[in-house]
């Protein structure tokens, strides 16, 4: 045999991928192509036209009156959540610095939990009214409610958001993570 010829190896069972790592290598391929979305950072989208005047009412969860409507002359950051979402529960901390950094200006952070029982939302609340000083704590309803109504819709994805400027039109909504891009519009609106 010279150097320029070639003798393949012989093939055996270690050479050859059993049908078990096989099927372990897809189906981790394809875990990942699933949840690949769930990383990805939701860019905010203009609202579509024409632009809607969202109608929220209900009562928060500590028994008071809430009209969304009420909030005209603010800018308002509607978060709608789930105490199940994780990516929902890490952004609360980052929702109420905000809020507490915008005390006293125009602005609004309302949450709608879409949790099918309250108890676990209240659950989150005792937990969180130990630990998350007054200033930072912003209004709560829930879909599960029997007086709460709205023209928004159920979201496919939580988190989803939406965006209201002063005259209570929706100016941007965002699937998924909040983009930080959103504070600032948020401080060009007040």
């Amino acid at each position: 045999m010279g150097p320029t010829e070639y003798t393949p190896v012989q093939q055996t069972a270690c050479h050859q991928p059993s049908a078990f790592y096989r099927r372990a290598l897809l189906l981790s391929c394809a875990a990942l192509m699933s949840i690949a979305p769930v990383f990805a950072q939701t860019v905010a989208a203009p609202a579509a036209t024409p632009v809607i005047t969202p109608q929220i009412e209900g009562k928060t969860i500590d028994g008071a009156s809430f009209k969304l409507s009420s909030l005209k002359g603010k800018v308002v950051l509607v978060m709608f959540w789930s105490t199940g979402c994780a990516v929902c529960r890490d952004k609360m901390p980052e929702l109420r610095n905000n809020y507490e950094g915008w005390a006293g200006k125009p602005f609004e952070l309302v949450a709608v939990n879409t949790d099918t029982r309250m108890q676990d939302l209240m659950e989150y609340e005792r937990i969180i009214s130990r630990t998350v000083p007054l200033k930072q704590r912003f209004v709560q309803l829930w879909t599960g409610d029997g007086g709460y109504k709205d023209n928004v819709g159920k979201s496919a994805q939580l988190p989803a958001a939406f965006l209201v400027d002063k005259s209570g039109k929706v100016v941007e909504r965002y699937v998924g993570r909040i983009p930080p891009e959103a504070w600032d519009r948020i401080a060009d609106l007040l």
